[in-house]
């Protein structure tokens, strides 16, 4: 029996093919060595890959063997790879009988970075009759990002019979909007009151109308407290309805008669038995401050036995504009918080609120017993606009945490980037290994366990080895954001990593689903050890990080995450 696609990188035994000659190949040691079976094409395909090498006479052969298995692993390295000669490789089988390789080659296009290659997509996706081919040819054109392509995608929604590809065609659009914002001027233009039509069906599918428009820049110029109020009145499943929180948060921004009765909605789902809909609606207050019904509420949630509750909603007080005697008070009261993240959004809120000469409880933090408070402290104090804060600091570089007086250190220095350099890989061999292993996060509030995939096995490999090395230990999750991410893998917790040692990524099929592990970056190929689980559907992200685990025990620890939280060890089993 064949694997499925998702393990074709697994070490199988497969027939030599006598099509394929002896191709010569740089090995580990510097020699070359012939490609003689299938097995060892598969392994040096996926070598090449990871060393980003489009070595032109390994895939055009490997492109047009007769088995099918090996040219569904060059089209996923092509796309890994990227650029336009991997994108000129994959055009051909786009139009293949075969849906996987048409599937495929849609991935390895939209992976390209290659916008010119975007014109081939459309015809194809107007006869597409497979939904998988069709939702992975929607994807790529959202992550190409053409100029016209909300223009495009509108006029095609119509002709879109099936709800499910209309899905699709929707994270397309907020595929686009998230990673090629600057790119797609023309937002004017949209028809929102379809958008909203779609959205309002209140499903699953129909949600990802409403997640495209969260992530329209000023969506509140396009729609308003009467085009959304309706929909509050309607039964929403819980993913549309956190969906229809965050834009609510977005039009509330303006002064509107319909505030109030928003208002009255987020206070009732605010106390929702689903932790999304709840956050995204906690969120909502923090525009409404106004009303002291949105404070009262706040002052309610802030202390919250749910760790991620209270954090979100002292957060929305100290992002808020409010500045009042009783809220400074809230905040020197949470100074005194045994939990970091609550002390680190106290001061948060009072260093936004205070002038330097005011601000003398900092005094009180000198000898804060969590050197992540410390840090972040420091950090807020060196952006802070029109205030010097060196002599401060310079107190800190001779705090007794060393990870602390470092810190404050860099920030005294002018010159405080580091080096990276490309981590080192294994042979496909050892990496495929790494894909099997299941890792531990010792925690200080419970242990999360995590299995690692097969469709990332240098990621996995590489995962396992910054635990080996201790780049883990003791280290952070220093960002967080409830029904979003839990980001850690951050030695000092200012969100710089563990290790300056850059891998390269491996896209693949996965969804950001619930409880999903993918590798942190800042671009193409820059991950290092920072990691984050999903804590909520984030498709938007599809295809432009790299999954390569998921939680199978501890899901409720992850879910109660909140920044500042520490990874004692990580345990490889």
């Amino acid at each position: 029996m064949r694997l499925s696609l998702l393990l074709i990188i697994l070490s199988i035994s497969l027939p030599s093919s006598p099509t394929l000659l002896a191709t010569n190949l740089a090995s580990d040691s510097g020699e070359s060595s012939p490609i003689n079976d299938n097995d060892s094409i598969i392994h040096q395909i996926y070598e090449l890959v990871d060393q980003r090498n489009l070595n032109s006479a390994v895939f055009d052969q490997a492109l047009q063997h007769s088995d099918s298995e090996i040219v569904r692993a060059s089209l996923m390295g092509l796309g890994r790879i990227g650029g336009e000669g991997a994108a000129d490789k994959a055009l051909p089988f786009i139009e293949h009988k075969d849906e996987q390789l048409r599937r495929l080659a849609a991935f390895a296009i939209g992976q390209s970075a290659h916008k010119p290659a975007a014109e081939h997509l459309w015809p194809r996706l107007e006869k597409e009759k497979s939904t998988l081919v069709k939702k992975e040819l929607y994807l790529s054109l959202g992550k190409l990002g053409e100029e016209n392509l909300l223009n495009k995608m509108m006029q095609r929604l119509d002709r879109e019979t099936s709800r499910e590809s209309a899905a699709y065609l929707f994270q397309c659009l907020t595929i686009g909007a998230t990673f090629h914002r600057e790119q797609l001027k023309n937002y004017s233009e949209i028809d929102f009151s379809k958008v909203l039509n779609h959205f309002s069906e209140g499903d699953d599918f129909s949600a990802l109308a409403g997640l495209f428009m969260t992530r329209v820049p000023e969506i509140e110029s396009f729609i308003t407290a009467e085009d959304l109020h309706p929909l509050t009145l309607k039964k929403m499943s819980p993913y549309a309805t956190a969906i229809l929180a965050k834009l609510i948060a977005k039009t509330t921004l303006k002064q509107h008669t319909l505030n109030r009765e928003l208002l009255a909605w987020a206070i009732e789902q605010s106390e929702s038995s689903d932790l999304g809909v709840q956050l995204e609606s906690t969120r909502i207050l923090g525009n409404l401050v106004q009303f002291p019904q949105a404070l009262i509420q706040l002052g309610k949630l802030h202390i919250s036995p749910n760790p991620v509750v209270a954090q979100t909603a002292l957060k929305v007080l100290a992002d808020s504009e409010l500045n009042t005697k009783e809220v400074l008070q809230l905040f020197k009261k949470q100074l005194k918080s045994k939990t970091p993240s609550m002390v680190v959004e106290a001061i948060s809120g009072m260093v936004k609120r205070q002038k330097k000469e005011e601000m003398s409880w900092i005094v009180n933090l000198f000898g804060h017993p969590s050197p992540y408070v410390k840090i972040r402290l420091l950090d807020m104090l060196k952006n802070k606009p029109d205030s010097n804060f060196d002599n401060l600091i310079k107190h800190f570089t001779k705090d007794p945490e060393q990870e602390v007086s470092r810190y404050a250190k860099r920030l005294l220095k002018a010159d405080d980037a580091s080096d990276e350099s490309i981590a080192q890989s294994p042979s496909y061999t050892l990496a495929i290994k790494a894909a099997r292993k299941k890792v531990t996060l010792k925690t200080t509030i419970g242990d999360i366990k995590i299995q690692l995939l097969a469709d990332a096995p240098y990621t996995s490999w590489h995962f396992i080895n910054n635990a080996k090395l201790g780049n883990f230990d003791n280290s952070y999750f220093s960002r967080v954001i409830g029904n979003f991410v839990a980001q850690g893998g951050d030695s000092i917790g200012d969100r710089s990593g563990s290790s300056d040692e850059t891998i390269r990524e491996e896209i693949n099929f996965l969804a950001h689903e619930p409880m999903t592990v993918g590798m942190a970056t800042a671009g193409k190929d820059t991950g290092t050890s920072q990691f984050f689980i999903n804590t909520a559907r984030n498709l938007h992200l599809d295809r432009s990080y790299t999954i390569f685990g998921k939680v199978i025990d501890g899901q409720d620890v992850a879910m109660k995450m909140t920044h500042g939280v520490k990874v004692l060890k990580v345990l490889v089993e």
